[in-house]
């Protein structure tokens, strides 16, 4: 006699403990199945923040920070810790911190900049501000944002050349 039969052959109690043991084991089985995919979520998601924040060393003592997209809180800490990291790893001297790809800087996103590289200068780089478009460049001053203490070039060719300069370094051209 299969299982099938022997359930008929069942009285109706019978059939509902059955039934009642496998509805559990479909719930716990359910139950493994959205953990593991909620772990699959955290993993990938912490891979995508760790790519949206490359730190690139470009040449000796030299690294590129390239910024797009909004800046939260969490983005934020994550672009200091890669960058710091960064910074002990190669021994870097400058960092130039590209904002050409950020549409909007507001108070907060300027604190977390300026804030990053406070951090940086502790470490012992300098960093090169690029790529603050005209209407971030407004905005910046508007907000009364404490623009004294950096360094800016208008694009990223223009910070590299400098920091070359910074470095006595020669590019390849």
């Amino acid at each position: 006699m299969d299982n099938y039969d022997s359930l008929l052959n069942c009285n109706l109690t019978e059939r509902l403990t059955l039934a009642d043991q496998r509805i559990a084991l479909l719930e716990k089985e359910l139950e493994n199945a959205e953990n593991k995919f909620a772990r699959l979520v955290r993993t990938q998601q912490q891979a995508i923040l760790e790519l949206s924040t490359p730190v690139i060393p470009v040449w000796d003592e030299i690294l590129v920070l390239p910024i797009i997209g909004a800046v939260d809180t969490g983005r934020a800490q994550q672009i200091i810790d890669n960058l710091l990291d960064a910074i002990i790893k190669v021994q870097a001297s400058v960092v130039i911190m590209d904002i050409t790809g950020v549409q909007v800087v507001d108070t907060a996103v300027a604190n977390h900049f300026i804030k990053t590289i406070d951090a940086a200068k502790i470490l012992g780089a300098q960093v090169i501000l690029t790529g603050v478009s005209p209407h971030n460049a407004q905005t910046l001053v508007g907000l009364g944002v404490d623009l004294t203490r950096l360094t800016t070039r208008g694009s990223l060719k223009a910070g590299l050349k400098l920091a070359f300069e910074m470095t006595d370094s020669e590019s390849s051209e």
